[in-house]
């Protein structure tokens, strides 16, 4: 449950801009971030294969990169219950839904030059009814990054069945700031 845990973190993931066909994204959106704890407001983080009681971040690394048409998200969280964590997935630039094991779906979808969208869906027995809308918005100086997570749990619905329809059994809202790790030469 390891990766399905990162990918809730890390993309626990609307706007109605698609990027389209380009892979060209603003370099300040690309590079790897140091989590600020002081400076982020910490919302109660569960998610499927996390403790009864939720996790405690103590630190997190993210890389963003695009490669060859697709956004290549890398996370390494540390928590006070699991310890360390490394998840990473790669998101079509185009808008399409990506397919990860064991079954979760995350779209893409560019706002405008200083922000996105990640839309994580996840709709099965044993794993639950789970949509995370994380935006991602980059400062005017590509410095500082910060994430909101809107994590919402619902009742499981039939394949094919609008996800917002189940009956909400809990979300939670967390801000995330980050800032840009100079890249060494």
């Amino acid at each position: 449950m390891r990766p399905l845990l990162g990918i809730c973190f890390l993309t626990l993931v609307g706007s109605s801009v698609v990027l389209g066909q380009s892979d060209s994204v603003p370099a300040k959106w690309t590079g790897t971030w140091a989590l600020s704890l002081s400076e982020s407001k910490l919302g109660q983080l569960w998610g499927p294969g996390v403790p009864e009681g939720g996790l405690t971040f103590t630190g997190q690394i993210l890389k963003l990169a695009v490669i060859a048409g697709h956004l290549t998200v890398v996370g390494e969280t540390v928590t006070a219950e699991l310890g360390s964590l490394h998840d990473e997935s790669d998101v079509n630039l185009d808008g399409t839904e990506t397919v990860t094991p064991p079954g979760a779906r995350i779209s893409f979808m560019r706002i405008n030059d200083t922000a996105f969208d990640l839309i994580v869906k996840m709709n099965s027995q044993g794993i639950g009814n789970h949509v995370g809308a994380n935006r991602f918005v980059f400062s005017a100086d590509g410095k500082t990054l910060t994430e909101t997570k809107v994590h919402t749990e619902r009742e499981v619905v039939a394949e094919g069945t609008d996800q917002t329809k189940g009956t909400i059994i809990r979300a939670s809202t967390t801000v995330l700031v980050f800032h840009k790790i100079p890249e060494e030469n």
